[in-house]
């Protein structure tokens, strides 16, 4: 009787886990995961401030920078000379090229040290 309970709790527990997993992945692809626009593209956003917002966004092709608020929306600017950044991992030089720099540069200094503390 004792096993009995002991799986029916187990059960249970697996079950809420399950459906907690679950809920959470519905509500995070309704939460705006994936962006569905055509027309209009969030190129950038960065908070300036508690409930404030900058964004660039592209409207059928034209740039803008718009503040949002509680307030609002406004547009700020059109940017006609934006220049969209780089992608992850197209940059000058890879992850792995400057962590191996480091690396480098952090064993060269611990050696020298090693080697002051020997004289």
């Amino acid at each position: 009787m004792v096993i009995l309970k002991l799986l029916l709790y187990l059960f249970v527990l697996v079950l809420v886990v399950f459906l907690a997993y679950y809920t959470t992945k519905l509500v995070g692809k309704s939460a705006g995961g994936k962006q569905l626009g055509k027309s209009i593209h969030v190129l950038e956003r960065t908070g300036i401030g508690r409930d404030s917002w900058l964004m660039i966004v592209e409207v059928q092709g034209k740039v803008m920078l718009l503040g949002l608020s509680p307030a609002g929306i406004q547009q700020i600017s059109e940017l006609e000379d934006y220049v969209r950044p780089k992608e992850d991992g197209e940059g000058d030089k890879s992850f792995l090229a400057m962590l191996t720099k480091q690396m480098e540069e952090g064993q060269a200094a611990f050696h020298r040290q090693k080697n002051d503390r020997d004289k």
